[in-house]
């Protein structure tokens, strides 16, 4: 039976939030349709967090960035088409680092293209944002 959440709904795309960090996080946030069945959120889940994993394998502090000091918190608005190739990647909170901007931004790129979209999980291509984390332990 259809569960009626009470997270927005947007229009047509599929908005994520999930910190990626150089340390071990399991948070995410995920806003979903507002009428769909488990195994149709299963599904979404399941996809997304691959996503997150492959942004995550792609993400690389800077040397340079590590030598200063230099820490940021930056998100990533892109979106992912039925074939799966990432486009109008863009930073939406950029840090005052050049280096940490460019290394989100090809965290990003690089993770494409990935596994074509399941159509009935994704009626549309889905809008995310990722917000990636540099930090030094």
């Amino acid at each position: 039976m259809p569960r009626a959440l009470t997270l927005p709904v947007w229009l047509g795309a599929l908005l994520m939030v999930f910190p990626l960090t150089a340390y071990a996080q399991e948070t995410y946030y995920l806003t979903l349709y507002a009428r769909e069945d488990q195994q149709l959120a299963d599904s979404r889940k399941q996809y997304l967090q691959m996503v997150r994993s492959r942004i995550e394998g792609n993400k690389r502090y800077p040397l340079s960035a590590r030598k200063h000091g230099q820490t940021g918190r930056l998100q990533v608005r892109f979106v992912i088409q039925d074939n799966g190739h990432l486009e109008a990647i863009e930073l939406v909170t950029s840090c005052e680092h050049r280096a940490l901007n460019e290394a989100a931004l090809s965290a990003v790129r690089g993770a494409g293209p990935l596994p074509s979209l399941p159509p009935e999980t994704f009626p549309e291509p889905p809008a995310l944002i990722v917000e990636l984390v540099f930090a030094l332990h």
